[in-house]
């Protein structure tokens, strides 16, 4: 079952029988390629992602937010994006999203979501509207298909592809479910103002690699670099390629290289 039903995680959490220290206490929860989730490592990269914390304090807010997870949406948007882009079987893991951390309520519109070559993870309110829900699925589900067809990873991964897949993802969603759930951050500098700073800062930084080497650059916010900027110049890559080129079937994107997308677009000079 490829989406995760959380009620087990949610009660290993609270009634804290898991053992960190042993990391195979893990495959008796659902799932099939997970790490050891509850380890303290893994705890650290939930919490900052997103995820409401596990104390007594937000008990009642999980219960909540499990008894709402709209299960059968996901089952069946999953099977809808696996069918249409072709892609990989693998697992959905579903978390509730700290509603008091304003980065994720405002910036984030009280969702996030990372993926890994073999799962997901997908962080959410408990009353987020079902096209947002299946707007945040399909991004990362796009993302899971490019990683798996192009054999990348966290470690080889280019900041040229990066952008290009974040600009994919958004591109998928504009198309398949509505311009008003690409994400905000997407289209909030126009042309100009990007290919400025492709030429001063980016142009020749595209075949960094490793995910952690293009932080900055991805998400600005440091070192003088605009917030969002990459993610921003991504959307604008796969844009201006298919005001270029024409638009592409959905597994023809998925399987076309970051660089054939940006020849294609306004990028190249």
């Amino acid at each position: 079952m490829p989406i995760i039903d959380p009620q087990e995680w949610v009660r290993e959490l609270f009634n804290k029988k898991f053992n960190p220290i042993d990391n195979h206490s893990h495959r008796n929860l659902p799932g099939t390629a997970f790490p050891p989730l509850l380890s303290k490592d893994w705890l650290s990269l939930l919490y900052k992602q997103g995820m409401l914390p596990a104390g007594e304090r937000f008990k009642q807010e999980w219960q909540e937010w499990e008894e709402q997870v709209p299960m059968k949406l996901l089952q069946e948007k999953y099977k809808e994006y696996k069918s249409l882009f072709s892609g990989p079987e693998l697992d959905v893991y579903l978390f509730p999203v700290n509603t008091l951390d304003r980065k994720f309520m405002n910036t984030m519109k009280g969702r996030n979501g990372l993926t890994f070559n073999s799962f997901i993870f997908l962080f959410f309110q408990k009353d987020i509207a079902p096209a947002e829900l299946s707007a945040l699925l399909l991004h990362e589900y796009h993302h899971a298909c490019r990683l798996d067809h192009h054999h990348l990873n966290e470690q080889n991964i280019s900041l040229l592809e990066s952008m290009v897949m974040e600009g994919l993802a958004e591109t998928e969603v504009k198309r398949i479910i509505g311009e008003e759930y690409v994400a905000p951050w997407m289209t909030m500098y126009d042309q100009e103002f990007l290919g400025r700073w492709w030429e001063r800062k980016i142009k020749n930084k595209i075949d960094i690699i490793g995910r952690k080497r293009q932080l900055p650059y991805l998400y600005g916010g440091k070192y003088g670099f605009p917030k969002w900027l990459g993610y921003a110049m991504g959307y604008k890559i796969t844009e201006s390629y298919i005001a270029n080129c024409g638009i592409q079937d959905h597994i023809s994107f998925v399987k076309m290289t970051a660089d054939e997308i940006y020849r294609g677009s306004d990028f190249v000079q």
